[in-house]
């Protein structure tokens, strides 16, 4: 449904801050056109005075940037803490993930040793021969995976443990060359494999999307479905949260999902009407500003873009 153009401060007020508004400023009118002081006094501004509101000016800029910058260094620890957390849950849950598998391949394992134990019993009470001699190499290949996977499980907890122990921030990744090169020459992966990792290299390059990676194949293994399938990757894209598109074509696109509202935007229908999402609305509140105030501020920065798009290019 599309948005009602609200130009009412109190009526935007309203309106829950996690609902995105369409903001209507008066046309032709920006954030900077407010009437300064020296332009609506018709007093004649003494020096002294005029000293003055320049220090105040100049006082307040200092306070405002100063703020500014608090604000960006308390975002960007936050940010941080929220990687590290989002890193260690990843982890968290890739190792359970290892584990449950080699529970479940122990139990497997211990499952039909029992059971070519009672075989072979059977078999000797019967009095036959090539059934025991049968039984006697079926008993000994499941002691034999049993003992492989218990080897297996007392390697895993003690990787396991060493990288519960690792802080986080120290994991530093190999280089991003290196890291796409060894993949490449990777027997164990299959063509389609590569071919998918190569289109979504930061699985590999990116700690937290690894770890995403890993729990998510996981996942699909646990559900029965074949590595390399298309069921497989499209578990995996769904899971990861790429978005999948067919061009005009036919052909299945992926690539990764665009952020719920991230950017502002000048709707038609006018530069004064402008569209701010719940992310924005937020971070007015945030800052001590109003949605006509923010809509002023994006209105400005659109101006500024179309005015000197050269600054804001986009440079590989």
């Amino acid at each position: 449904m599309a948005l009602r153009p609200i130009s009412n401060a109190e009526e935007l007020a309203k309106i829950p801050v996690n609902e995105e508004v369409l903001v209507e400023l008066p046309a032709g009118v920006t954030g900077e056109d407010t009437p300064s002081k020296a332009a609506t006094d018709t007093k004649p501004e003494t020096d002294v005075e005029a000293l003055k509101r320049q220090f105040d000016a100049s006082i307040a800029n200092e306070r405002r940037l100063r703020e500014q910058r608090e604000q960006e260094l308390a975002a960007e620890r936050q940010r941080r803490q929220q990687a590290d957390e989002n890193a260690a849950r990843f982890q968290e849950e890739r190792l359970k993930s290892n584990k449950d598998s080699l529970d479940a391949a122990l139990e497997g394992a211990q499952a039909e040793e029992e059971a070519a134990t009672v075989a072979l019993q059977q078999a000797h009470d019967a009095g036959d021969t090539a059934a025991i001699a049968k039984t006697q190499q079926r008993l000994a290949r499941a002691a034999a995976r049993v003992v492989q996977v218990e080897r297996a499980q007392s390697d895993y907890e003690a990787s396991a443990a060493v990288t519960r122990q690792a802080p986080i921030t120290e994991r530093k990744p190999a280089p991003a060359g290196n890291v796409l090169d060894q993949m490449r020459a990777d027997p164990n992966l299959l063509p389609t494999e590569k071919e998918w990792i190569e289109k979504h290299p930061e699985t590999l390059l990116d700690r937290n999307k690894n770890m995403e990676l890993g729990v998510a194949h996981n996942k699909a293994v646990a559900k029965g479905l074949s590595r390399g399938s298309d069921a497989y990757f499209s578990f995996i894209n769904d899971f990861m949260g790429y978005a999948v598109e067919d061009d005009a074509n036919g052909n299945t696109n992926v690539s990764a999902p665009v952020s719920r509202g991230s950017s502002a935007q000048v709707n038609g229908g006018g530069d004064n009407r402008i569209h701010l999402s719940a992310e924005q609305r937020e971070m007015a509140r945030t800052m001590g500003i109003s949605d006509i105030q923010m809509a002023q501020g994006v209105q400005r920065l659109a101006q500024e873009k179309r005015n000197n798009p050269e600054k804001y290019a986009i440079r590989n």
